[in-house]
């Protein structure tokens, strides 16, 4: 009895059926008030406004359920001059396993004039064999507020799944008054699993978070940042210099990085996190 070809994916005509999705959200102030200035949505991604606090809340929704290999996705979020902007996602963003190549996410951020825009997604799940390249670009006013908080788990954990092929390439790159003042890459490529267990990586994490906050007094936010990681059940450390903090968080459990990540944007911005969060 012959055996039947194992199947192979036909790269051509996965790479013809790509999903590209573009969103762009700007605000500005309307008297005391933040309205919408400027929205447009597309590629099964939406965008939504549930009433918030203050300013204005955005919520992100993908109707198509994750991320392949070769998707793109983009995000033009702008904060006008004066306004306060909050932008979040409904679930954790899943990244699939992909045939050649990655997944992409681009981020730009633009903080006006004593505006203020948080940055804040649930985090992005990595599945085995998922390859995700995230860029996130942001231009800051000089007194303006900008705070990004991005977190990522490696492998299905609550199914056991072990991540021991995969790539995550993360760049930022964060301007105030055009200059450039905090950038950082990271990369993960090939056994995952492998390097966060080595003790100078990540000691058997398999979730990661960071909390960059740009602000006049950031530094000031220290050593409450530091207080807010010492009272968590996630191990970490903060830095403050040159207008910025600067958070890293590392745990073999999402759920209590997720529970630190609250209490880290609540706490340094004082004001209520994402209903979703």
């Amino acid at each position: 009895m012959l055996e039947a070809e194992p199947l192979r994916p036909d790269l051509a005509s996965l790479d013809a059926n790509r999903a590209v999705a573009r969103l762009r959200l700007s605000v500005r102030l309307d008297g005391a008030t933040t309205r919408i200035a400027d929205l447009a949505e597309g590629g099964g991604y939406r965008i939504k406004f549930p009433v918030p606090d203050r300013g204005i809340e955005a919520v992100i929704i993908n109707t198509g359920g994750g991320l392949l290999g070769g998707d793109s996705l983009s995000f033009s979020i702008e904060a006008g001059a004066g306004t306060e902007l909050m932008v979040t996602t409904q679930s954790a963003e899943k990244i699939y396993r992909a045939a050649s190549a990655a997944a992409s996410i681009d981020v730009a951020l633009t903080v006006g004039v004593g505006a203020s825009l948080h940055w804040l997604p649930l985090e992005a799940i990595l599945f085995s064999g998922a390859k995700l390249a995230r860029r996130i670009e942001a231009d800051v006013a000089g007194d303006g507020e900008l705070m990004v908080a991005e977190s990522a788990v490696f492998g299905r954990l609550a199914m056991g799944e072990v991540l021991r092929t995969g790539l995550l390439a993360d760049r930022w790159r964060i301007r105030r008054d055009g200059r450039l003042l905090y950038a950082d890459d990271v990369r993960f490529d090939g056994d995952i699993s492998a390097l966060l267990d080595r003790p100078a990586l990540g000691g058997g994490a398999r979730a990661s978070g960071t909390v960059l906050l740009i602000a006049p007094d950031a530094e000031n936010r220290l050593e409450l940042a530091r207080a807010l990681i010492e009272n968590s059940a996630v191990s970490g450390g903060a830095s403050a210099w040159d207008g910025k903090l600067v958070v890293r968080l590392l745990s073999s459990d999402p759920e209590p990085l997720r529970y630190a990540m609250i209490r880290l944007a609540a706490g340094l911005t004082k004001r209520q996190t994402p209903r979703f969060w």
